[in-house]
């Protein structure tokens, strides 16, 4: 994780390419990452919403009801949190992470 002005990617072709997902670090220092599993990690679809507070970031999930949902989060001691949840009954859902690093 980096500030940069400027991000120069090296050329590739079909069989050789790269994907790269960019996040904004809020200011508390943590970055919400989504889903890193998926092609799209953070789609519209299944985050509801991001609320950032004093020392952690809460997130609102919509999916299929049971399904399992892995998040990842960047925090402001530069490791990534891995945070996993079920939907409930009605395909909602949400984690919350912060503090020291912390699932809830």
């Amino acid at each position: 994780v980096s500030t940069f002005d400027s991000w120069t990617l090296p050329a590739c072709n079909s069989s050789d390419f790269r994907l790269a997902h960019v996040a904004p670090v809020f200011s508390n220092g943590w970055a919400y990452l989504g889903e890193p599993a998926k092609w799209v990690p953070v789609a519209e679809a299944r985050t509801l919403s991001v609320a950032v507070d004093g020392d952690g970031v809460s997130v609102e999930l919509a999916g299929a009801a049971g399904e399992a949902v892995a998040l990842a989060f960047y925090a402001p001691n530069g490791t990534v949190v891995g945070c996993a949840t079920e939907l409930d009954a009605a395909g909602g859902g949400g984690v919350r992470v912060g503090g020291a690093g912390g699932c809830a």
